[in-house]
């Protein structure tokens, strides 16, 4: 009965502190990181009821303070919101294997 207790207690803690927050976060564009400390910073806040409602916490005050504000963009990637980032990176490489082409192409003129 105590080996069930202890296996059942390690596989719970497994899924909690390292599955979860991973799954949740990839689903809301949230980083793994911030989404377990949003979970602390809510738990210390609001108690019980703040660590079951931290995620949703979290994104309203991302929503209010980032998402509206143009000029907070840069913090973003931090947050783990990664869509803009990828376009920007794959235009950037774009552009430089055309610039790459270009020159290749001018060189052999």
């Amino acid at each position: 009965m105590i080996g069930v207790i202890v296996v059942y207690g390690i596989i719970n803690g497994i899924i909690q502190s390292v599955i979860q927050p991973r799954v949740v976060g990839n689903a809301v564009a949230l980083s793994q990181t911030l989404t377990f400390f949003s979970v602390l910073f809510w738990a210390v806040v609001l108690g019980p009821i703040g660590a079951i409602l931290a995620i949703p916490l979290t994104l309203l005050v991302r929503m209010l303070l980032v998402d509206s504000n143009p000029r907070l963009a840069w913090i973003r990637p931090a947050l783990g919101d990664f869509a803009d980032t990828k376009q920007a990176m794959a235009a950037e490489s774009a552009a430089a294997a055309q610039d790459k082409a270009s020159k290749r192409a001018g060189g052999r003129a």
